[in-house]
This record gives structure tokens, C-alpha cells and sequence, in this order.
């Protein structure tokens, strides 16, 4: 940062008048004496009043000086008291006069001038008006009025627009650097603060089939299919790979329908005939191709002619014949326009290679023909994923399976046929994203004709034998109806090599059915229309096949054992590289068809693994780059650092309590650590700079013993055994709490969150697990706006932006995810995630969770958030969440704190630019200030627009400061600081 000129608030002429003003009042003032003895002197009221007039205006030019932001807009009266001048009162009361100080906004026009109204409003300048009234009768009053623009000419601006220099810096001196960061913030561009890259989504999927139709792809076996590479000059134009021929015409280059150039044919007088021929162009036999091309021109006929090696031609209809066949273009196109001529057919079965020929035949002088982008395409069965791992009809695709009407758009119709020849399926060939050996999700809808007898019928299968034991994973149904899951830990058959799960219920012929197989590295389950079917204990992985089995849909075992083969529809097949839980199993049966963009509502957080506490964890919390753990049945809370390693961060010791501590917040400088009675229910502990140098400095009693505690702003919210939550103000003593009541919840509070206008209370209740209430209006008093259940009781709760969490507290030892993003009042469950012991507590920083073991465990479990915040498969993404804290800044002298603000790019709705400053008259001293924002501790400054900083938040008179700024991220994109200022007035 630097220091830039002070401020001109307003013209010359205007500062000139203002001073003519004022020394004409003085001059009428014969000294310093006090007004009584002035007024003696004088002899007249007016002189009073004019004397009292400029002693205000006086007052409010030494209350700037304090600090610009002292001067509030509004009506005011004065009081010396402390020993100086400072704003009291909406009026004084000076014997026979009244004294009322208006402070009002100024505005200006484009050019600056100051306006009676409109324009652009000037923080920087204020008009002051000093009203002097007095009776001179009853029922008659008298007036002097002072009035002058007041400006913050003193002061001065410290701004900070690089941050490039790097961390280290305690004091400022070097303008591009800062005291520390997070390894989430990037500071290399110069003018930027932005989030680091966080690396590319997986893909959820390795394959993604909707059967909507038959798709094609390039072969890439049409050689400069585009005309790019030529030799000659027109009229002899030789186009490398093809064979031009021509009677009457010639060949030059055109600008190419998306290419540099095609091929253009001029022909020279009537009759004349010309165009290009490419020969063995190499197909496989029983296979479906399109042949495609652009044509444009003014020729009066052109065709196409195409055979195989054994001179069967292709016709229209799309069929071979032994009769030679040139087929008519039949597309509309001019001499300006493009159009696309396109034929699909099926090559005969021991086809291996195609001739073509594209020609025109001219019927007069002057008329032309253009060709490009000549591409032979074969019929695929289209993989949606990011992999591409498309899949053919099989056994050829005349007789594979066909497009048929689906539970969504199209589907598949399988004929179940039996016999290794026979038998319709879709082999998708094998690959790396299809070789999965940790978590799987194997997922169709199915609508079959018939389930046979004594066979299965596969629908997703990596299941082979040919040359070898390559059994990988397996969804079908058998024959008694039931759906069975089978993984290979060996890719060997038999007890001890294959694992298979059979769902409870049945498979129905005739109906459109949600089928799914799911392996969580713990266990294989099995869902029918969304609803879980069956489950068995597994944690063998899965074997990886590699290239020696291929994906079969349809069928198994490389298509060559008995007659499994599926006999009906399949629609929507997707291998999926995640363990679906069952929210999402329900969520995919509700909402299909679903896209790669969004079939995965979140990503499960990655387990990063458990850092060590001093006891079991019965509470936690984080604040910047701490969290606090009360510790389980111990009188102790011990703090560890995040700043430098959040995944395994260092401890720096633990301060005592007066009781056993359950759960702790921060608020500034103060620990409200909650216990484990009523009385104290709460023990309040402060500090100066080191955090386990706390000092008990009181307790609150409580209603009942306390299970859940949370501050927002100034309000502290206990949650309490006796189905009620207590609430206390902190302000504006915050080792005094001021009780504003309490709230009924409708079961046993278990712990409190709020995030927003809403409180979440957990509690002691599978059925009712999760209420809401809105604590906009009366924080003690709210509206209950909903209620969730979940999977078991509820031990924690907290929140964070978009997304609420809850620990459970039985056997099933998971944290379940809410969005609370989309409609805070009403949480949606997303999915949950496993964890390593009975948990406790649960705390979020940034793109981090932490979990509070409680079991067998004491530490905490660490999860990564960044890729489940970000969302979206396959997309670059950017870290979440970041702090930047800055150099301290010496002002010089003790100061007045005026402005803040900052210039920012916000590329998406939900990123975030957000700031806190501390204060003090010494270096030393900012270590025990408090971070603080618009609205005191614990909140933020969030406009970049200048905003004022106000005089109740307890910065003016201190000589140093420092900033902590906070991006948040949308995980897509990236929040960007331009610049960041400081206005003080030294």
C-alpha cells in the first residue's frame, strides 16, 4: 500500500466564501472568555447566539478531526464530558437558547458542482448547519443560523493493488506484499487476488448411454476429405488422394464450407462432365455407415456412385445391388448456399473396402460445382460421458438391437436370442475409465419381455472366461425375478472369488423398473425403483480385466455362454466411478434422464484422514485459522492452527476450564465454553493475544443442561435438553450476557447452527431430527418454518454457505448433507458421507470438514469439500474458500478510520469478496484486537462500494491496522480483489 495526496473536497471559490464567513463571526468576538462574560460584554442575545453558533461549528470541526465517520448524518447536540467535543443528544439546552447540529449529505453533479438535490452522492463532504433558537416572547421565537461544508481534506488513503511479493512482511514497508495466506489464494498476477486452480473434476461417469437414436462417428478412412492438400494451379488443380476426371471441365480451389478450401469443378460447354474418385476405402462387413458430404454450385444434375470390392453398388434405399446404381443428390443448393447431402447403409458381410465417386454433368457452358467435407461415419451407440467410450450393435447391425420407444425418448429393444452367433447386445470396447477396481455404481431402467428358465438375462456386464478368468462386475436378472450384483475380487468364479448380492424383491416382466448395483469399497447394495434392496458386508475391490473383457450390454461373457441374453428394453445405462448413496440412488430414480452436468448433485467430500487430539472430542469450532475442541469429559479445551496445514494441523496447547467442557464458541477476544450442567451452563473465558492464556471472567446460568451452542453476531443461542433454546445478547458487555428469552423446539435439542435468518436445531429424533426457524424478526422468539427427519438421531449440526450438515450419532456413523442454498427454510438432503468412529461435533473451514471422534478414536477425521462445493464433471475448478490477512500499517499518529472499500470482479452469483480490519494503538497490541466488520465482531464488510466505518465499532484514536480479506468461490470460477483502501485521518 502508499500513502496518496489528501483529499479536496470542494472548489476554491467555495472554501474562500466559507472563510469570509467565518472571519466576519469571529471578528465580532472581543476574546476567549467564556460565553457568560461575552455576553455580558456585548449586551444582546444575538451576539449569544452567535457566539454559541460558531462554538458549535467549532465543536464539529475538532470531532473531525477525531475521525471523519464521527460526523453522522442527522440531527445532534454536544457534550464535552470526556474532555473533548463529541456528538450527544439531538439538541443542547444553553439556558435561554436551543442549539440543534444538523449533519447532512452533500451531492454533486458530473462536474463536481454541488446540487440542491440529485446527483451523485459525496462522502467526503457534509453540510453543517448550527441552528440558534430563543424566545423573545411568548409564543415568539428567534433564529440564527451558521451554516458550511465541512470536507475530509485531512486525510489520507493507505491502498494495497499488488500482492505479488508474497507472505512474511509483518510491518508494512514493501507496497506488493502481506503478512500470510492460504495456500488456496493466488497472488502471482499483478492486480489480482484471486483462488488457486483446484485441479479438474473426475467424470462420475465411465460410461453414459441414453439409446436416444442412432448417432455416427468419423472414421477418419476418407483421406483429405476436406481438399486441404492440393499441387498445381487452375485450371490443373491435382488434389492429393483422390483421382479428378473430366470431359470439358476444370478443377480449381473455393473457400471451403468450414475449411480453408474444397473442391470447385468448372464446366466448359454443355454436356461437359467432371468430378472426384477415391478408392479402397477400408469398411468392415455387417456394419452401418454414413456417408456425408457438402455440396454447393449451379451444375444442372450431379450423383454419386459407390461400390464394394466386388462390385455390388450402393442405392438409395440404402441397400447393395449387383446392378451398377448412381444415386441423384437430391439436397437444394445455390451457388451461395451449402447444403449437406447424407446416406446411411449397411455394408454387405464380407465387404472390406468402398469406392466413391461424387460427379456433375453440366447442361450448358458456365456451370460449376463444389464439394468438401466428405466423411465416412460408422453407426456407434453413443457413450454421453467425458470418456467417449462408445459401443456397436451387436451381433452386426442389421440384426442388433433396435430403436424402440423407451422409458425416456428411445431406448434398445434386445431380442434375447440365443446361441454365440446370435442374440442381440452392445459391446463397448474395453478401456482404462471402464477398468474400475474401487468404487462403482452400475445403473439402467429395464423392461423385459420374458426372464426365461434356468438362465439370467445380463443387462451391464464385464464378465469373461475366453482365454482366462476376466470376471470385473455384473448387474442382470435372474431367472426367479431377482436382481443380482455381482463383483469378482480375482476375476475367478467360486466361492472366495465372486461376491454376489440378490435383491429382496422381484423383478417385474412388462413394466419400466429402475435397476441399481452399488460397491462402496465396504459393502455391495442393490435398489429397485429407488428403494434399497438388499446389502452384505464386502471389501475385497474388484478386478481389473484390462483389455482382456469388453463391456456387454445385453449379454456376458464375450457373448458366448448358453443363452443369457437379455430379452426387452434397456434405456438411461451409465457405470458410474462413485459409490451412489442412497439419496442420489432416489434422486437418479426421480429425476431421469439426467446429463453429466447434472446427474451428480454434489461430489462425497474425499477422506483425507485423522489428526490426533489430546482426549475424545465432545465440541468444536473454527474461527479464521483456529479450531477449538472441548475435549469429552475433560476440563480442558485444546486449540490447534489451520493456517499452515489444515489436513494435519499442529496443536498449541490447551487452556483449563472450571467444569467438564461440551462444545465452545469464539467471539472476539471471549470463549463461551459450554459445560456439561445447568449451573454454569456456560463459562466465560478472555484473553489479550494468546489464545491458551485464557482467563475465567464469568458463567451463565442456565434453564437446563446445555447441548448445542452457536453465536451469530451478537446473539448467543444455547440449545438446551428441555426441548427449548436460550438466547443472550453480548452486547455491549460480552462477559455480562443480557437474556432476551427463550424458544420451544419440538424434541430434545441436541446442538444449534445458524447460518443466514435461520437457526437449524438437531435433535434427539430419528422422525424428527432437523427443525428450522426463521430468526429475522425475533431471534427469541422465531418461526418454526420446517421440519426433516433422518436416518437415525442427530449429534451436531453446523452450516455453512449452501449447505447445512448433520452428524448422527448411532451405528450407521455418517454425516449427511443438506442444501440449504436454494431455500434455506426447507433443507433438501443430498447424501451423506462414512466415517471413521462414532462422531461427535462437526466444524467446516473453507473447503474443509472436520469430524469430532468420539469413539474408540480421539482426534478428528478430515474431509475435502472442494470438488462436492464445486460441483460439475470434467470442468476446471477453482478452490472455494481463501484468506488473505495483510501487513500491520502505521498511520503515524492516533487516527480517525473514515472508509473502506475495494474494487472486485465476481465472474458468478455465488462468488464472494469479504473483509474484516483490527485495530490498535500499538503493533504489539493487534495480536489481542478482534477482527471486526461493518457491524462489529463477527461480522463483514461486504461492498466493495465505499462504505463508511463507524465510530461505535471502536477503531478511531488507534494508530495501527491491519485487513483479513475472505474469497469465496463458486468452485467454477473465481472471485477477483482489484485493489483494497483504507481512508483515515491521522
Amino acid at each position: 500500500m502508499k500513502q496518496r495526496e489528501k483529499n479536496l473536497g470542494f472548489s476554491l471559490i467555495e472554501a474562500i466564501v466559507a472563510l469570509g464567513v467565518f472571519s466576519l463571526l469571529v471578528a465580532s468576538i472581543s476574546g476567549t472568555a467564556g460565553l457568560t462574560f461575552l455576553s455580558e460584554i456585548q449586551g444582546g442575545e444575538r451576539t449569544v447566539a452567535q457566539a454559541y453558533a460558531v462554538e458549535g461549528m467549532e465543536a464539529i470541526r475538532s470531532i473531525r478531526e477525531l475521525g471523519w465517520s464521527e460526523l453522522t448524518i442527522g440531527q445532534h447536540g454536544l457534550s464535552k464530558e470526556q474532555g473533548y467535543w463529541e456528538l450527544s443528544g439531538s439538541e443542547d439546552i444553553l439556558g435561554q437558547f436551543t442549539r440543534t447540529i444538523t449533519i447532512a449529505e452533500v451531492y454533486r453533479d458530473v462536474d463536481q458542482t454541488i446540487l440542491a438535490e440529485g446527483g451523485s452522492l459525496d462522502q467526503h463532504t457534509k453540510l453543517i448547519s448550527v441552528l440558534i433558537s430563543w424566545e423573545i416572547s411568548p409564543g415568539n421565537d428567534n433564529e440564527f443560523l451558521l451554516e458550511n461544508y465541512l470536507t475530509n481534506w485531512a486525510s489520507l488513503d493507505w491502498s494495497q493493488t499488488n500482492w505479488s511479493g508474497g507472505a512474511g512482511q509483518a510491518s508494512w514497508s514493501i507496497d506488493n506484499q502481506f503478512w500470510t495466506a492460504d495456500e488456496s489464494i493466488d497472488v502471482n498476477t499483478v492486480g489480482e487476488l484471486s483462488l488457486n486452480q483446484a485441479g479438474t473434476n473426475p467424470s462420475p461417469y465411465a460410461l453414459l448411454m441414453h439409446f436416444d437414436g442412432s448417432r455416427y462417428q468419423s472414421q477418419d478412412s476418407i483421406d483429405n476429405y476436406s481438399f486441404e492438400n492440393y499441387l498445381g494451379i487452375a485450371p490443373n488443380i491435382d488434389f492429393d488422394d483422390w483421382t479428378e476426371y473430366q470431359l470439358g471441365a476444370d478443377f480449381s480451389v473455393e473457400p471451403g464450407y468450414q475449411g480453408s478450401s474444397a473442391v470447385r469443378i468448372d464446366y466448359q460447354w454443355p454436356l461437359a462432365l467432371g468430378g472426384v474418385y477415391q478408392a479402397a476405402i477400408p469398411v468392415v462387413g455387417d456394419t452401418t455407415y454414413q456417408l456425408s458430404f457438402f455440396v454447393k454450385g449451379n451444375v444442372a444434375y450431379n450423383d454419386l456412385i459407390v461400390h464394394d470390392e466386388d462390385n455390388y453398388y450402393l442405392r438409395s434405399n440404402g441397400s447393395f445391388t449387383w446392378w451398377f446404381t448412381d444415386i441423384a443428390i437430391d439436397v437444394f443448393y445455390t451457388e451461395n448456399d451449402w447444403a449437406q447431402y447424407t446416406i446411411s447403409f449397411t455394408t454387405r458381410s464380407n465387404a472390406s473396402y468402398l469406392y466413391i465417386t461424387i460427379n456433375g454433368w453440366a447442361m450448358d457452358s458456365g456451370q460449376w460445382l463444389a464439394l468438401d467435407n466428405i466423411v465416412l461415419s460408422q453407426e456407434i451407440v453413443y457413450d454421453e460421458g467425458s470418456y467417449q467410450n462408445h459401443g456397436f450393435k451387436k451381433p452386426n447391425d442389421d440384426a442388433g438391437p433396435e430403436y424402440v420407444t423407451g422409458q425416456f425418448d428411445q431406448a434398445l429393444d434386445f431380442d434375447g436370442a440365443g446361441g454365440s452367433t446370435s442374440g442381440d447386445y452392445v459391446l463397448v470396447p474395453a478401456a482404462d475409465s471402464l477398468n474400475v477396481t474401487g468404487p462403482i455404481t452400475l445403473e439402467a431402467w429395464i423392461n423385459p419381455d420374458s426372464l426365461g428358465s434356468g438362465i439370467e438375462r445380463p443387462i451391464i456386464t464385464k464378465w469373461s472366461d475366453a482365454g482366462g478368468d476376466w470376471r470385473s462386475y455384473s448387474l442382470s436378472v435372474l431367472a426367479n425375478g431377482k436382481l443380482r450384483f455381482s463383483l469378482s475380487s480375482d476375476g475367478e468364479s467360486g466361492n472366495g472369488h465372486t461376491y454376489s448380492l440378490d435383491s429382496s424383491e422381484q423383478i417385474e416382466t412388462g413394466e419400466w423398473q429402475h435397476v441399481v448395483g452399488v460397491y462402496d469399497n465396504t459393502e455391495m447394495r442393490v435398489y429397485i425403483n429407488g428403494e434399497p434392496e438388499g446389502s452384505q458386508a464386502y471389501d475385497q475391490g474388484i478386478f481389473d480385466s484390462g483389455t482382456n473383457a469388453d463391456v456387454l450390454i445385453g449379454s456376458t461373457y464375450n457373448n458366448l455362454y448358453n443363452d443369457n441374453r437379455f430379452n426387452g428394453q434397456i434405456d438411461e445405462v451409465s457405470i458410474e466411478l462413485i459409490a451412489l448413496t442412497d439419496t442420489q440412488v432416489e434422486d437418479h430414480y426421480s429425476n431421469s434422464p439426467l446429463t453429466p452436468e447434472d446427474v451428480i448433485v454434489w461430489f462425497a467430500p474425499t477422506p483425507i484422514g485423522v489428526f490426533m487430539a489430546d482426549k475424545k472430542v465432545a465440541g468444536m469450532h473454527v474461527n479464521s485459522s483456529y479450531l477449538y475442541i472441548a475435549l469429552l469429559d475433560k476440563k480442558r479445551v485444546e486449540i490447534f492452527d489451520l493456517s499452515s496445514n489444515p489436513e494435519n494441523p499442529p496443536s498449541l496447547g490447551v487452556f483449563n476450564t472450571i467444569n467438564k467442557s461440551e462444545d465452545v464458541f469464539t467471539y472476539g477476544n471471549y470463549f463461551y465454553v459450554m459445560t456439561d450442567i445447568a449451573s454454569p451452563g456456560i463459562e466465560i473465558y478472555y484473553y489479550d493475544s494468546n489464545p491458551i492464556e485464557a482467563i475465567s471472567i464469568g458463567t451463565i446460568n442456565l434453564n437446563d443442561q446445555p447441548a448445542g451452542i452457536w453465536i451469530d453476531g451478537d446473539i448467543l443461542y444455547v440449545a438446551l435438553n428441555d426441548d427449548s433454546v436460550q438466547v443472550f445478547d453480548l452486547n455491549p458487555d460480552p462477559a455480562v450476557p443480557i437474556s432476551l428469552g427463550d424458544f420451544a423446539t419440538t424434541n430434545t435439542a441436541t446442538d444449534i447452527s445458524i447460518y443466514g435468518d435461520y437457526a437449524y436445531v438437531s435433535l434427539d429424533d430419528d422422525v424428527e431430527a432437523l427443525q428450522t426457524f426463521d430468526i429475522s424478526i425475533d431471534p427469541a422468539n422465531p418461526t418454526s418454518t420446517s421440519i426433516a427427519s433422518a436416518i437415525e438421531e442427530v449429534n451436531g449440526v453446523t452450516a455453512m454457505e449452501d449447505y447445512l450438515f448433520l452428524i448422527t450419532k448411532g451405528t450407521s456413523r455418517k454425516v449427511l448433507v443438506y442444501n440449504i442454498g436454494d431455500e434455506p427454510a426447507i433443507p433438501v438432503a443430498l447424501g451423506d458421507l462414512t466415517i471413521f468412529d462414532n462422531g461427535w461435533d462437526i466444524a467446516v473451514r473453507g473447503s474443509y470438514i472436520y469430524v469430532g471422534l468420539g469413539g474408540s478414536t480421539k482426534g478428528v477425521q478430515v474431509f475435502d469439500m472442494t470438488f462436492m462445493l464445486a460441483g460439475g464433471s470434467g470442468d476446471t475448478n477453482f478452490e472455494v474458500y481463501g484468506t488473505l490477512e495483510s501487513s500491520a500499517f502505521d498511520t503515524g499518529n492516533a487516527s480517525g478510520f473514515n472508509f473502506i472499500s475495494w474494487s472486485e470482479t465476481l465472474p458468478a452469483p455465488e462468488d464472494n469478496i469479504k473483509v474484516q480490519i483490527k485495530t490498535a494503538p500499538t503493533e504489539a497490541g493487534l495480536s489481542a484486537s478482534s477482527w471486526v466488520g461493518l457491524s462489529g465482531i463477527n461480522t463483514y464488510y461486504e461492498v466493495g462500494n465505499e462504505t463508511i466505518i463507524y465510530p461505535s465499532n471502536g477503531h478511531n484514536e488507534d494508530r495501527w491496522i491491519k485487513y483479513l480479506v475472505s474469497l469465496y468461490g463458486s468452485g467454477d470460477t473465481s472471485p477477483i480483489l482489484h485493489d483494497f483502501k483504507i481512508n483515515y485521518t491521522p
